[in-house]
């Protein structure tokens, strides 16, 4: 193996290990496709240039200029999709960031065109101060498009600290031109207190249930002796 073969199989590694870091499924895929075609043509280049281009600099630049085009734009087609979920998991982030009480008017600026029109900076305000919405810690359990519209996605989220009433919720999402924002409106937040009530009455009945049935147990032990 001379010197030149040995450059580029260390490369090749090299580049593959960082994909692999990088890149997940198909889009690591692609790139380890991408990576062993570059390979070939940059050991070929010779043949390529004799009997693809005959001889000719400008064919040569003007033919790999075009692939250097076809490789971005196919590059940029698959990636589109990661791409996208970073952003959702930005937004989100940046949205949940702000939501506390000295911020709420920052966090506003997050919801979508649409969210704004139902949705009042000073209700927005108002529903938030009255829920007691104060969030300090959080994380961002699944981030994920609608399979048929992916102009649209939902993002899980728990934390210890309660979110619209509850430790774990899903935002909704929307892209609007480049970016995405939060869809929210009053009715979604009364449904999101509303079950958040239910659960917790749920919860209380339950320890109820169980504190008459410890005490009937209590009494009947206490009778037998």
């Amino acid at each position: 193996m001379n010197k030149e073969s040995l450059y580029i199989a260390f490369l090749n590694a090299l580049f593959g290990v960082v994909l692999s870091l990088l890149l997940k499924g198909n889009l690591l895929i692609y790139g380890l496709t991408f990576i062993i075609f570059v390979t070939i043509l940059f050991i070929e280049r010779r043949w390529v240039y004799e009997k693809i281009f005959k001889r000719k600099t400008w064919r040569a630049v003007a033919g790999y200029a075009i692939l250097a085009m076809l490789m971005i734009g196919f590059a940029s087609l698959v990636t589109r999709s990661n791409r996208d979920q970073t952003l959702i998991v930005k937004t989100a982030k940046n949205y949940l960031h702000d939501l506390k009480p000295a911020k709420y008017e920052q966090a506003y600026r997050w919801l979508s065109v649409q969210s704004k029109k139902t949705l009042p900076l000073d209700s927005f305000i108002k529903s938030h101060t009255r829920s007691a919405v104060d969030v300090h810690d959080f994380r961002i359990e699944q981030a994920e498009l609608n399979e048929f519209d992916k102009t649209k996605a939902v993002v899980r989220v728990s934390s210890p600290f309660l979110i619209y009433g509850q430790n774990t919720t899903a935002l909704e999402l929307v892209k609007e031109e480049d970016e995405w924002r939060i869809v929210l409106s009053p009715q979604m937040i009364e449904a999101k207190n509303s079950q958040s009530t239910a659960i917790s009455s749920g919860t209380s009945t339950r320890k109820s249930k169980k504190r008459s049935s410890d005490g009937s147990a209590g009494r009947f032990l206490r009778s037998l002796f």
